[in-house]
């Protein structure tokens, strides 16, 4: 187990900043997690200190820099509005050159990093898919992810490692959904779907819909993609 080095407000470019966990040195392989529409989170460290912890240096950006109000949400009331709508009016380029800002920031903080993941919930697992072709991200791994079959054909034709991982008992994302998104991808080998009977946000502790079994497989299998 590697000992943890936090930074709770590395500063990645002007303006933008996350949350990073580190290991003690010497690991080639890191990870940018993309947070839930609730932004960086107690839940979304949690899960980088989980990482770090097992030798992958692991940053949380904040992708939600550019809105009106970039913070860190509560789950319910009027923070649930405010992160539902600044999660519909993020503009997807943009925050692909915020996750190049990111790669650049964890490289910094670990010279010996030669490659970078990522793994989004919730929206950020649609943009972690959606950024593996445009960027330096050499995998993803979305958990719960909205929107990704409005990739169409490029789903069948990435050329990186994607893990979708879905929950199907999830109210926010339809069977037809999934359906659509394992249609799109058909035999690209680099592509693989994993369903469990889970809601969303099933990956994470602090809602009520998390499910320990499920998140633990779901864990290992995003370890096994990404560990050195």
């Amino acid at each position: 187990m590697a000992s943890l080095t936090e930074i709770p407000a590395l500063r990645i470019a002007s303006g933008y900043e996350g949350f990073a966990a580190i290991g003690s040195g010497g690991a080639t392989t890191g990870l940018l997690i993309l947070p839930e529409m609730f932004g960086v989170t107690a839940a979304m460290q949690d899960a980088a200190r989980d990482f770090a912890t097992a030798g992958i240096p692991t940053l949380v950006p904040n992708i939600f820099r550019r809105s009106a109000n970039a913070d860190a949400l509560g789950y319910d009331g009027r923070d649930r509005e405010i992160a539902q709508d600044r999660a519909d009016n993020l503009d997807p380029d943009a925050a692909c050159e915020d996750i190049e800002l990111a790669i650049d920031a964890l490289q910094s903080e670990v010279p010996s990093l030669r490659r970078v993941a990522a793994l989004g919930h919730c929206i950020g697992g649609g943009l972690a898919v959606t950024a593996l072709a445009k960027t330096r991200l050499f995998a993803a791994i979305s958990y719960y992810g909205f929107g990704i079959s409005k990739l169409g054909s490029a789903l069948g034709h990435l050329a990186k490692p994607a893990q979708l991982h879905y929950g199907l008992d999830d109210p926010h994302i339809p069977i037809s959904e999934v359906e659509a998104v394992k249609a799109l991808s058909g035999s690209n080998p680099n592509v693989v779907v994993f369903e469990y009977q889970a809601a969303h946000s099933f990956c994470n502790p602090y809602r009520p819909m998390y499910d320990k079994v499920q998140a633990t497989i779901a864990h290992e299998r995003a370890f096994a993609l990404i560990r050195d």
